[in-house]
């Protein structure tokens, strides 16, 4: 193939169909909503845009606003077990707005998480966390990983105020990390 040609093939090529990680972008959006947005922090999808653009996604406005629709429609029909067409009319019918994990606000112009994939609120977080640390059998490194996984489990701002909040005082800790180990074998028998 002559190489003008192949260069014209290239240069067209990448333009026609869906363009390169389109794929990901509603499940970056959605981890992007989960990160940064509960009840008291909203985001615009001009920011969820500038997000996807880190990892090399086109984004517009209205794809945005469509990738949140869908999102809510799949969350809605594995919640309820129905189908998608139900999800959709149901959720565009405006009766079950409520049931919409991911909302917008009255101006319609920001959106956040409602609530957690897990409903998990920031107080059950926040006892996990305090649990884990007051577990003596844990040591430091083991405990902060496990507060860490706990965290992911609501919006970063309250995952912040979890881990400033919980006070790590010196108590007494295990150094031989054979003792954590030594419960899950014994669970595994």
């Amino acid at each position: 193939m002559p190489k003008a040609k192949k260069q014209i093939e290239d240069d067209f090529l990448p333009q026609h169909g869906r363009k390169a990680h389109q794929q990901m972008k509603a499940y970056l959006v959605l981890d992007y909503l989960m990160k940064h947005t509960d009840e008291q922090h909203h985001t615009t999808p001009y920011e969820i845009a500038a997000y996807l653009s880190d990892y090399g996604i086109e984004a517009q406005y209205k794809s945005v606003k469509s990738d949140i629709d869908e999102i809510n429609y799949v969350l809605y029909m594995m919640e309820q077990g129905c189908s998608i067409d139900v999800a959709i009319e149901d959720l565009n019918s405006g009766e079950y707005e409520e049931e919409k994990i991911i909302q917008c606000t009255e101006n319609r112009r920001e959106y956040f998480m409602n609530r957690r994939l897990h409903d998990i609120t920031e107080d059950d977080a926040r006892l996990l966390a305090e649990t884990v640390y007051s577990a003596p059998f844990l040591d430091e490194k083991k405990a902060k990983r496990l507060v860490g996984i706990a965290s992911t489990l609501v919006s970063n701002h309250a995952a912040e105020r979890i881990k400033h909040d919980i006070p790590i005082l010196d108590r007494p800790r295990t150094t031989n990390t054979r003792v954590y180990n030594n419960l899950s074998f014994r669970k595994n028998q």
